[in-house]
C-alpha cells in the first residue's frame, strides 16, 4: 500500500513518469482501499480538483475524514481548510478551528499558522 501511494505520487507529480493523472487517481485508489491515510488524502485532493476523476467535493470531503480520522495531520489541515472556506460544506469557523488545532498537534505548520490567524 505505500508502494502503491508512492507510485501515485510518480504519476502526479510527473517524477520517473510520463505525468499522468488517471493513473495518479488509479494507484491512490488502491492504496487509499487498503486504508493508508497518505493515500486517501491525497485522492481527496485529486476529487476535490478533478484531476485524473470528476470533479467531486462529497468524494474529496469522505476520503479526507477517512484519513483525518487516522490522525493524518495533511488531511486534518484539508478538513481544516474545507471548513474555513465552505469547500463543499457549510462555512464554520468553529470545525475549521477544531481540525485546524488537530493538525497543528500533529505538527502542520500550516495548521499552525491558520490557527493564529483565525483567532
Amino acid at each position: 500500500r505505500i508502494a502503491q501511494c508512492n507510485l501515485g505520487y510518480c504519476y502526479e507529480s510527473g517524477k520517473g513518469v510520463d505525468q499522468d493523472m488517471s493513473l495518479a487517481a488509479e494507484w491512490y485508489r488502491k492504496s487509499a482501499d487498503q486504508e493508508w491515510p497518505r493515500a486517501q488524502a491525497y485522492l481527496g485532493e485529486l476529487y476535490e480538483k478533478g484531476n485524473g476523476v470528476p470533479l467531486d467535493l462529497d468524494q474529496a470531503l469522505k476520503l479526507y475524514q477517512m484519513s483525518a480520522e487516522s490522525n493524518y495531520a495533511y488531511a486534518q489541515c484539508q478538513l481544516g481548510r474545507c471548513y474555513e472556506n465552505g469547500i463543499g460544506v457549510r462555512r464554520d469557523i468553529s470545525l475549521a478551528r477544531e481540525w485546524y488545532k488537530k493538525a497543528a498537534d500533529n505538527g502542520n505548520d500550516y495548521a499552525k499558522k491558520r490557527l493564529q490567524e483565525l483567532k
